[in-house]
């Protein structure tokens, strides 16, 4: 039986997202806001569409040294110089997009944020002018308080930190198999294991 997603893509909110895929021995390549915190997919949605319009040549801002900043709310501490790195992991969330139909998008938030029907629209034509045929992909939003929301680009799962209280790498058994069975829940192949360590600064 086929998978329902073949690839997946970290979306923050902190990395979490890495860690459990990572823990999970399914991280892939590292696309471009993966070991950033991003307090809203409202902000991956515009950092999104500057770079599906090509426009993000100046999207990299320096604050307070070594901090970076993508869309002036996309922030990391890992970078002293960013640039090579950002150019090199946008092309390859691009090409992805761009050269995959089942991707699975994962945001991971311990905030009590509210999303609207519209703030997932936006994020779906932000994927589409980068993939108009992106209709077998999927957002996978992971939060600790529930949120009712029906769209058809979305996927709602609430994290219950009380059965699987979250360690700061999510390297415990119970987030471990807690993610495993969201991911195998909708239908990503978890069998496709791979070895390789990956860290803020990996070239994959």
């Amino acid at each position: 039986m086929s998978s329902r997603f073949d690839c997946a893509i970290p979306l923050g909110q902190t990395c979490n997202v890495s860690f459990l895929l990572q823990n999970c021995k399914l991280k892939k390549k590292t696309t471009a806001f993966e070991w950033f915190v991003s307090q809203s997919l409202n902000d991956i949605t515009n950092a999104l569409l500057q770079m599906a319009k090509g426009t993000d040549g100046d999207i990299l801002k320096n604050c307070g040294g070594e901090t970076q900043i993508i869309n002036a709310n996309i922030s990391s501490c890992h970078y002293s110089n960013f640039n090579d790195i950002y150019i090199r992991r946008r092309d390859r969330l691009l090409e992805c997009i761009k050269n995959n139909s089942k991707v699975l998008f994962i945001r991971f938030e311990h905030t009590n944020h509210i999303y609207s029907y519209e703030d997932i629209d936006n994020f779906m034509n932000a994927i589409k002018a980068i993939n108009p045929n992106c209709d077998d992909m999927k957002l996978l939003l992971i939060k600790e308080t529930e949120m009712h929301l029906d769209h058809p680009f979305l996927i709602n799962e609430l994290w219950d930190p009380h059965s699987a209280p979250l360690d700061h790498y999510c390297s415990s058994s119970q987030n471990i198999e807690f993610f495993l069975r969201v991911l195998e829940k909708h239908g990503y192949n978890v069998h496709d294991k791979t070895d390789v360590d990956f860290n803020d600064m990996s070239i994959s």
